[in-house]
């Protein structure tokens, strides 16, 4: 599950997540769109403790997460311009160094 609220001049974000092993990870932030690192509040220890975010249009925008200041991975987020659909693509590495390329597709609830 992931909810988003807006701040104006950027988000705040939190969600939770269940492996396949059943382990749940929750995880939290509030960023600007200025390109600047936030933290991340998460459970997992082997994320993300930083974010950065770009405002590319009212539809776009482009993250880098990163963990002790080093780049993990980069994620562009579009949402479809009737606001239902939600495309996360991430490229990188996660933070045992295992590539990732992932795309994940969210419906609005």
């Amino acid at each position: 599950m992931r909810n988003y609220e807006s701040t104006g001049d950027g988000y705040k974000f939190s969600g939770e997540r269940v492996d396949a092993d059943g382990s749940t990870h929750t995880y939290s932030f509030t960023v600007k769109y200025d390109g600047k690192d936030y933290p991340v509040t998460r459970l997992d220890p082997n994320g993300a403790d930083s974010l950065n975010v770009t405002l590319i249009d009212a539809n776009h925008i482009d993250s880098t997460s990163k963990k002790n200041g080093q780049v993990l991975y980069t994620t562009r987020v579009l949402v479809s311009k009737d606001g239902k659909v939600m495309t996360l693509t991430s490229k990188g590495k996660n933070a045992n160094g295992q590539s990732i390329n992932n795309v994940l597709v969210y419906d609005k609830q």
